[in-house]
Order: C-alpha cells, then structure tokens, then sequence
C-alpha cells in the first residue's frame, strides 16, 4: 500500500464540534470524477488504494485513485479569527490599511467572536461588530476555513478504514458516526413534533450541502466514506495529542460539511 500522507481536510463548524464532543467519526466525500452511471463498483485495490469501475467485460473499466488512505493523518481546516496588524503608518501616524501582517494569535469561530481588547492603535477597542486584537497586533479578521493555516489546527484525524459506496448505502449506525445523533421520539421542546432519526438527519444535511453541486441525495453519487480516530491537538506536535472520547451530546446541525 501506499505510503500514509499528511493532508489537510476542511469541516464547517457543527461538523467540527461533534468531531470535538466525540460525536463524529466518519465523513463521506464525493468521489470524483464519478463513474459512468452504468458502470458497477469491481473492487478496490492496492498499493495506491484505486477504486475500480467496470462493465461485465474485464478490459472496459473505470479507475479512480481514492484520495484518502488508511494511515492518512488529516489536519481539520475551520472558520478562525486570526489576529493582524498593520505594516506601517501613514504620514499623519495614522496606520496603514491596505495589507496585513498575519498574527499568531486564533480564536476559533465556534467558539463565538473574539476578544474585542483596547491596543496601542484602539485605545477604546472597536465598535459596531468589529474587534480590536491584543498589542502588538491590531484587528482579528474572520478567515473562512480553507485558508486556516496548518500551525493553527486543533485536531488531527488517523485514518482507519476507506470504503467506496453509494451515499444512500449509509446505514443508521454510519448516520450516527456521522455525527447525526437523531432522535426515534417527540422533540421535547415541541411535543407535537418528532425529531428526525439519524438517517433522516444524514440525509436532509447531504441534501443541503451537495444537492447545489449536482451530488444530492437522489443522486445518489458514489462517495468515499471514511473512519477516522479523532484527536486533539496539532497534527505537527503527536506527543500532544489527546484521543477525544465520546460524550453523547446531540446537536441539531443547521449547514455543515460532512
């Protein structure tokens, strides 16, 4: 098999918090390219794990090299505030504006907004929804998750298992690893209504994510789904790492990456 590699994998922010409450422990991705749709799944093979499409003739297939692997380390990219400040002044001492001096200071967006802290630039800190960053930086920027550098990431996924399926193949178990915990009885809050169940809840957030993509549920894509052990912590630093028990919280999941 191939060697594992390190890569980054993005997640939006109730996908990052059931990876932290230990709630996640699988993700589907869509394969792409996808097959042809009348090409049937032969196998999956080794060394560089390339699922394998073919017709009843052996000759006639479709290969696509699968871009996870067990082994794989996977860096979680999220929504941050980064902290910034200026490269210079103006005449007037004024700060300059146009361009930005990266910080090392993050705040992670799940977690509400930053600190809005008086510095050397704000001595009365911001207003009107903006936040002023601890000296010597100046501002925190929101940064969406793709570009969440590498030395921020608080959590590392280990590969553990890659399968090629179609996404209606889930089953209730995987819907729950998912981080789609469900609910098999009344809402609480709203005793009239019933909380969907784990597949339902799967279903109706793939929809949302994918469907404008041309993947949605009916559809039905193939999809690489993946298990992975959870930990906190850096993915450069693996003496640190803490493996993330579950916690058995349920959440209800409003837009997310699975």
């Amino acid at each position: 098999m191939a060697e594992p590699k390190t890569r980054p994998i993005l997640f939006s922010g109730p996908m990052v918090r059931a990876i932290l409450h230990g709630r996640k422990t699988q993700t589907r991705r869509v394969l792409k390219p996808q097959p042809p749709a009348d090409m049937a799944l032969v196998g999956i093979y080794a060394p560089k794990l390339t699922a394998v499409f073919g017709y009843v003739a052996p000759d006639a297939d479709c290969k696509i090299p699968l871009r996870y692997i067990p082994g794989d380390l996977l860096w979680v990219r999220e929504s941050v505030w980064q902290s910034a400040r200026y490269p210079g002044t103006l005449p007037s001492g004024e700060p300059e504006p146009t361009s930005w001096l990266w910080g090392r200071r993050i705040h992670y967006a799940i977690d509400g907004n930053p600190p809005n802290v008086p510095n050397r630039h704000y001595p009365e800190a911001f207003r009107n929804g903006a936040f002023a960053a601890p000296d010597p930086d100046a501002v925190w920027l929101k940064r969406p998750s793709i570009h969440m550098p590498r030395w921020a990431s608080r959590l590392t996924l280990r590969v553990t298992d890659v399968r090629v399926q179609r996404v209606q193949d889930i089953t209730k178990a995987h819907a729950i690893a998912e981080g789609c915990a469900g609910c098999l009885g009344p809402n609480p809050c709203f005793p009239d209504e019933w909380d969907p169940s784990p597949d339902e809840e799967f279903r109706d957030l793939w929809e949302r994510l994918n469907a404008p993509r041309g993947f949605g549920w009916e559809a039905n894509p193939w999809v690489a789904a993946i298990t992975f052990e959870p930990f906190a912590g850096n993915v450069g630093a693996p003496a640190d790492w803490i493996p993330i028990a579950p916690t058995g919280k349920k959440e209800i999941h409003r837009d997310a990456d699975t």
